[in-house]
């Protein structure tokens, strides 16, 4: 956010444009997700389960709920497909753009800012 306003004048290719930063490194969501979980000391995911057979599963769960709605009412169901695609599918982001417009260069790896949240979390 600094660089952004640093780099906030008349004519700069700043002005309008959104950015994601990162360490410029992709990583998978289950790993970061795992290495996330090894934060809270919980064991990383280790099941690899079949990304289309749930996805399939969700689906047909989502049409059940649907033909029963009017028996049963609106039923909350958070195993939906929409959250199985997102689950399942990379997503990477690029920080090329900030590093051209606003000269950002990241100041840790991922790595590096786990451990350093890790080490200033309260406990809860």
């Amino acid at each position: 956010m600094i660089l952004a306003a640093e780099n906030l004048y008349e004519g700069s290719p700043a002005n309008g444009n959104a950015y994601h930063v990162d360490d410029g490194v992709p990583i998978g969501f289950w790993t970061f997700a795992g290495d996330v979980m090894q934060l809270w000391d919980m064991p990383r995911p280790s099941i690899p389960l079949p990304y289309t057979l749930l996805l399939s599963l969700s689906i047909l769960v989502s049409w059940i709920l649907l033909l029963l709605r009017p028996l049963t009412g609106e039923i909350k169901f958070s195993f939906n497909p929409s959250r199985i695609r997102l689950a399942g599918t990379h997503h990477y982001y690029s920080s090329a753009r900030a590093v051209k417009d606003l000269g950002y260069r990241p100041p840790y790896t991922t790595k590096q800012a786990l451990a350093y949240t890790r080490a200033h979390m309260v406990p809860i």
